[in-house]
């Protein structure tokens, strides 16, 4: 499972803390879990691997966002 997470502009989170997060999500969901920040995401220089990723992205919480009905 690949999840792409986004930080308050505020918050440093370094790259030992998104392993941690990201094993610890893993062992919570009982599978394989791949966490990505949306930055990365955005600083990719492969732009099919950006794109792919983008497009199939789907927003599953988010601060002050209301999913339409």
């Amino acid at each position: 499972m690949d999840l792409i997470v986004e930080f308050d502009s505020g918050v440093k989170v370094g790259l030992l803390h998104l392993a941690r997060m990201e094993k610890e999500l893993s062992e919570a969901l009982d599978r394989s879990t791949h966490l990505l920040t949306y930055k990365g995401v955005e600083k990719s220089l492969n732009p099919l691997f950006k794109e792919a990723i983008v497009d199939s992205a789907v927003i599953q919480y988010g601060a002050g966002y209301t999913q339409d009905a």
